[in-house]
């Protein structure tokens, strides 16, 4: 399965919403990306390669990049949730899906929230309804932080502020790599990022210049601790 060709589809306000199709499955599959994406260069990493593929071996996937990301249209307002179901609507009538299953990551999965909220008779669900009022029971318990060390993590970076929630993603996404790689354990991708966290100085960045070039440090510095934990 090779890389897919990008295609445009043009909005009401004119702006191109770049978007790829590939898979040939019995279902439609939206999947949003997280925060940023580039259909045109996220088959080249590995990681990423392999789970669209892996999802476009059972259906027809369908990506695209929102507007003022990626290969579509740059130089425009940050898009709202709003804007976003908007232009996957566009993307869908333009690759002629109907009932889409919707897909995504984290921040990804708001605008799918919304778009089922919005077009319920588009939507597509492999799952009955929840019924509350049918008996369910639920219980909650506390996280056990020791058995799932990130998450202790994740929490003190975002208390921290300034850059630390950053170096916390850099260095999370070179561990898990590496760890995808079948070349570090999988208790090793907390140390990693626990080391980094402790190595740099998370100090406010004041434009996205500096928060790319603590991104490119914190990447630096969790590869380097991975290389002395690797197999």
């Amino acid at each position: 399965m090779g890389v897919p060709d990008t295609r445009y589809a043009k909005t009401t306000d004119g702006v191109y919403i770049a978007y790829q199709t590939v898979g040939d499955g019995p279902i439609d599959l939206v999947w949003q990306f997280d925060w940023l994406g580039n259909v045109d260069t996220i088959w080249g990493y590995r990681p990423s390669a392999e789970w669209f593929r892996g999802l476009a071996s059972f259906s027809r996937l369908i990506l695209h990049d929102r507007r003022g990301t990626g290969a579509s249209s740059r130089n425009v307002d940050p898009p709202n949730l709003e804007t976003r179901v908007a232009d996957l609507t566009v993307v869908l009538d333009a690759v002629g899906s109907e009932r889409p299953v919707l897909g995504g990551a984290l921040e990804g999965g708001a605008p799918n929230i919304l778009f089922a909220a919005t077009f319920p008779e588009r939507v597509e669900t492999p799952v009955e309804p929840l019924d509350l009022a049918a008996g369910l029971i639920l219980e909650f318990s506390a996280p056990d932080e020791e058995a799932f060390p990130c998450l202790a993590l994740a929490r003190a970076a975002g208390e921290a502020g300034r850059t630390a929630p950053c170096v916390l993603n850099a260095a999370n996404e070179v561990a898990v790599a590496t760890f995808l790689d079948g070349r570090l354990p999988f208790p090793a991708i907390a140390e990693v990022v626990e080391g980094t966290l402790n190595a740099t100085n998370t100090t406010a960045a004041r434009d996205l210049d500096e928060l790319v070039a603590m991104d490119a440090e914190a990447r630096k510095t969790a590869a380097a601790l991975t290389r002395e934990l690797v197999h």
